[in-house]
């Protein structure tokens, strides 16, 4: 059983009030019994405190530790009970007490606690009317008081939740503002890193044209070392096979000069001693006869003087004249010199005819010797006028066509995407008619649509159309001669469709070869090297074999440009018709013998091997009299400083003098 706290009115409840005193006093006769306790342990079985039966009656109900600690300050702890039954007794006694109140107590408990609950309700429900009435006053007045401070509120507030609303309205365009622009910078970066890839691609290409250029330039040196050092060994052995020849043709004609010489000399000795024998057989006759006719004599006059003395007559045969000396006079007549044989006379018989034969040719181009002065200013002054030209024009390429599109992001993604297109089709280019047909539709369909989009990207397509062509022939026709033809063509047809093509592909051919329009400058600088097409290769400039390699490519592609015809029912004109290779010949035979170098020689050899044959046609006995000055009096202008172009060039020569061969022959004309 619990203790019981109750919380109520004192007038309400005078039991418990009752009980609590009781309980103090009985504390109190507890307190004085304790200082009373007999120390005669054998009276405390006997006797009881008088307090005893009072706390039995006025205790509150307890728990065992209460019960416990009433039990621990009460005398009977320190007694010495003696007897158990005594102490059963007191026990049983106090609890029959204790259950009898606490009976007693709950009864009362009960009722305090529905009295509590009672006042309890009422006293809440008179608090909850009072509080409704104290809300209802304070609620009037301020109805009554503020309503104005209400308005003002709810204004304040409607004003408030504007622009709360309108802070919203702006965060929120600022939010998609910055949404908007993150997605710009996102396309942004995504379209510099697609640049940047495709940059890095071109980078890539470019640098794998660069690896394929500088292989197919070092296979094209290579191969170029061995043509020269096969076409140097050719030489030498030609040249020795001619020293050969001509030490055995020296060697029998000094046998010949010799075995004549000997003839003649038996011949004449023959003579000699066959005019000595009759001069010995005439003089013996004429002893003979003397001395018959003298033996006559003498006998006819011994005969008729028989009477004379013999001294007389002794006298007379002593005085007789002595013969004339004529073998003498003959045999000191001077022989014929064996100098003045017939081999001398029929060499210089055959230098007269190569002389009047040379004079008939190079009456072609206005002259009986190759000048050794400087030539006539009016070819210089046209050949440096047209470079000049050529040279404005690729300045004027450069400022008005390539800087425009570079700063143009989206003209220079356009041009770049048709480059890459444009590129692989001359690399595509055959012999066939029908390829070199199906090239030039498709590089049309891409420069018209160009056409049609810009001026400018029309241009700027051309002119990396015409710097492709000058590559190509740079490095592909190096390598296989034939390969000029196709090329040479497809130029020819581009620029009668496309007229600006002509200036641009000529400019961009003379800036790398200018010997094609007859121009020639002095090396000996870094700005003639730059006019003469020189390239530099890792800060130093390309070595000459190399150089003349590429001065050769290009001049073939260049002289099929010229001599490429058009059917006769076309009514397309030429755009570089065949007079350019003329012009080219003239201008390069009147430059001066002493600034020709092996390159010049290269350059006329290119043209010859694809361009002769067509020349020949086109101007007839002209023509033969220009290309055999060419091949004869130009190469021995320079004999002295043996050039292996030269050398080439005089063999072209005479092939087609000996065999009639021009050179190479186009694949349908076989």
């Amino acid at each position: 059983m619990g203790v019981y706290s109750l919380i109520i009115d004192p007038a309400v409840d005078t039991e418990a009030a009752d009980a609590e005193n009781g309980l103090e006093s009985i504390s109190t006769t507890v307190k004085i019994n304790q200082e009373n306790v007999p120390t005669n342990h054998a009276q405390e079985d006997d006797v009881l405190p008088e307090s005893f039966a009072q706390l039995a009656v006025t205790l509150q109900p307890l728990d065992a530790s209460q019960l416990e600690l009433i039990l621990s300050r009460s005398p009977f702890r320190r007694a010495r009970l003696t007897s158990t039954e005594r102490v059963k007794e007191n026990m049983a006694m106090v609890c029959s007490m204790i259950s009898k109140w606490s009976a007693a107590q709950d009864k009362t408990m009960q009722e305090s606690l529905s009295l509590e609950n009672e006042y309890g309700k009422q006293q809440r429900e008179i608090n909850w009317q009072m509080y409704q009435n104290q809300l209802h006053d304070e609620h009037s007045y301020w109805n009554s008081k503020s309503t104005k401070m209400w308005n003002s509120i709810s204004d304040a507030i409607q004003k408030e939740r504007k622009l709360l609303e309108e802070i919203k309205r702006k965060e929120l365009a600022r939010k998609r503002e910055i949404e908007r622009q993150i997605l710009e910078q996102e396309n942004l970066e995504k379209e510099r890193k697609e640049s940047e890839e495709k940059e890095r691609q071109a980078r890539e290409e470019q640098e794998r044209e660069d690896r394929e250029e500088k292989e197919i330039k070092a296979r094209l040196d290579a191969e170029r070392r061995e043509r020269e050092e096969n076409a140097r060994q050719e030489l030498e052995e030609k040249e020795q096979q001619a020293r050969l020849e001509e030490q055995r043709l020296e060697s029998e004609l000094q046998r010949k000069r010799e075995r004549e010489a000997s003839e003649e000399a038996k011949v004449q000795e023959a003579k000699q001693r066959q005019e000595a024998e009759a001069r010995q057989r005439a003089l013996d006759a004429i002893q003979k006869r003397i001395a018959s006719e003298r033996q006559e004599k003498e006998r006819k006059e011994s005969e008729e003087a028989k009477t004379k003395s013999t001294t007389k007559s002794d006298h007379e045969a002593n005085n007789l004249p002595e013969p004339e000396p004529i073998v003498q006079v003959s045999v000191q007549k001077p022989l014929p010199s064996v100098t003045e044989s017939k081999f001398v006379t029929d060499r210089t018989a055959a230098l007269d005819d190569t002389e009047v034969g040379f004079s008939a040719v190079t009456t072609a181009v206005g002259t009986k010797e190759l000048p050794t002065e400087p030539p006539v200013h009016q070819y210089i002054d046209e050949a440096k006028a047209e470079q000049d030209y050529y040279h404005k024009l690729i300045l004027y390429i450069k400022s008005d066509i390539l800087a425009p599109v570079a700063s143009d992001k989206a003209l220079k993604t356009y041009c770049s995407t048709n480059k890459r297109k444009v590129k692989p089709k001359l690399g595509q280019l055959t012999n066939s008619r029908q390829q070199i047909r199906k090239i030039l539709g498709e590089l049309n369909v891409i420069i018209d649509e160009a056409k049609e989009k810009s001026d400018l990207c029309y241009n700027w397509l051309l002119n990396f159309l015409s710097k492709s062509i000058v590559s190509q022939a740079e490095t592909e026709t190096t390598v296989s001669p034939m390969s000029a033809f196709p090329l040479g063509t497809l130029a020819v047809f581009m620029m009668s469709k496309h007229d600006k093509l002509r200036d641009l592909l000529i400019a961009r051919i003379v800036k790398k070869c200018p010997y094609v329009i007859g121009y020639s400058c002095s090396i000996d600088t870094e700005e003639g090297r730059i006019r003469m097409g020189y390239k530099r290769i890792e800060g130093k400039w390309e070595d000459d074999a190399m150089y003349c390699e590429r001065m050769g490519g290009i001049a073939s592609v260049w002289g099929v440009m010229t001599q490429i015809g058009f059917p006769l029912n076309s009514n397309i004109s030429h755009p570089y018709p065949l007079y350019h290779s003329w012009t080219f010949i003239s201008r390069m035979l009147n430059l001066p013998p002493a600034s020709l170098t092996n390159a010049h020689f290269t350059v006329m050899a290119s043209w010859w091997e694809l361009t002769a044959r067509r020349f020949l046609i086109a101007y007839g006995r002209e023509g033969q009299k220009l290309l055999t000055t060419v091949w004869d009096a130009w190469t021995r202008a320079a004999s002295d400083r043996r050039y292996p172009a030269a050398a080439r060039l005089r063999i072209l020569g005479e092939q087609w003098l000996e065999h009639g061969e021009t050179g190479l022959v186009r694949p349908e004309e076989q």
